[in-house]
């Protein structure tokens, strides 16, 4: 399931630096960049100007062409991280979703989710992957309620994604089942996710059965649509937009049925 943010550039900055330092790289080289300009511009006016106050601002100049010599090498390791795809690959190689839901409750400025996936093992394999995008100013806490005793690693983050893994108490092998509860959390204190929900189909070797509860306990959303995307475009999928509609207590259910691998489904919604 994929959250982002919406909000101004600052709210990115922040979760740049937050979620994934180099990220931020891009940013800083962008502003001594046009701190030298300036500085530099500067200098020259009050060359021609035979103003005293060129020295200190030659210094400045200085110092910022210093920062952006520092800055280069980080700049260059973020370009080759950016480098990849932007759909990552398969995550869950050893694994099929029998059937898997989420009950997502949707604040503003906040969002809790409960996903359980009923998962068939494909080959010999005792761990289990999830993975999240977010982008906003924001914090991410992830509870593994079930199995009780299989052990939650992480987070780790890898550049925009947010990773955890499951290590379950045993292996399992070949057509053995396993049902696994995640309970997470997203606090947003500026408000600044997108209003739109995500799950894209590469997370696991597939998808035959999903299930979607959305309720919005204080905040009233308006135009709530659902849509196929593909992951690597962004493209709609034949046109598939659909508007949803509340069930008499105010919730949305939709359900899906053999996800289709390079797709992302997407619920979004404005306030």
């Amino acid at each position: 399931m994929s959250n982002a943010g919406d909000g101004n550039l600052i709210s990115r900055i922040i979760a740049e630096f937050k979620h994934a330092p180099l990220g931020a790289t891009y940013y800083l080289f962008a502003i001594l960049a046009v701190s030298y300009t300036f500085i530099t511009g500067v200098v020259t006016y009050l060359k021609a100007t035979d103003l005293k106050a060129v020295d200190y601002f030659q210094y400045v100049a200085v110092v910022i062409k210093l920062g952006i010599g520092l800055i280069i090498p980080l700049l260059l390791v973020r370009v080759l991280q950016s480098g990849r795809s932007d759909a990552p690959l398969l995550l869950n190689n050893n694994w099929e979703s029998v059937k898997s839901t989420f009950d997502m409750k949707v604040w503003k400025n906040k969002r809790l989710v409960v996903r359980t996936d009923k998962l068939k093992a494909l080959s010999a394999t005792k761990v289990f992957n999830y993975r999240f995008f977010l982008t906003g100013s924001n914090t991410f806490k992830a509870t593994l309620t079930s199995p009780t005793t299989a052990k939650l690693c992480g987070p780790v983050y890898d550049h925009e994604y947010i990773l955890y893994q499951v290590e379950l108490e045993r292996e399992y092998k070949d057509n053995e089942t396993v049902e696994l509860c995640l309970q997470y959390e997203v606090d947003d204190p500026s408000s600044s996710m997108k209003p739109f929900a995500a799950l894209a189909a590469n997370n696991l070797r597939s998808y035959n059965q999903v299930e979607h509860k959305i309720s919005f306990p204080a905040d009233k959303p308006k135009d709530v649509k659902f849509e196929v995307k593909n992951i690597n475009t962004g493209a709609v999928v034949g046109g598939s937009i659909n508007q949803l509609f509340p069930n008499p207590d105010g919730t949305y259910n939709h359900a899906l049925l053999n996800l289709t691998q390079s797709n992302r489904y997407v619920f979004s919604w404005s306030w």
